[in-house]
This record gives C-alpha cells, structure tokens and sequence, in this order.
C-alpha cells in the first residue's frame, strides 16, 4: 500500500515537473525559434 502510494505520488511528481519544464521551455524556445526565422532574413 505504502509502496503504491509513493509510486503514484512520484509519478504525478514526475508529471507535474515535466509540464512545468516544457511550459518553461516553450516560453523560452518561442522568442528564439522567432529571431532564428527572422534574423537570417534581415
């Protein structure tokens, strides 16, 4: 019992982490994906 409830526990952990580091990332990746399409167009 105690081992299935830290299983879940760290797998919504694990989730959670996951969905805040691609929220960071496509908030960081956005600007630069915009800048690599249009610098070399400059």
């Amino acid at each position: 019992m105690v081992g299935k409830n830290g299983t879940s526990f760290q797998r919504i952990y694990v989730t959670s982490k996951l969905l805040l580091l691609l929220v960071v990332a496509s908030t960081h990746l956005m600007p630069a994906l915009f800048a690599y399409s249009v610098l070399p167009k400059l």
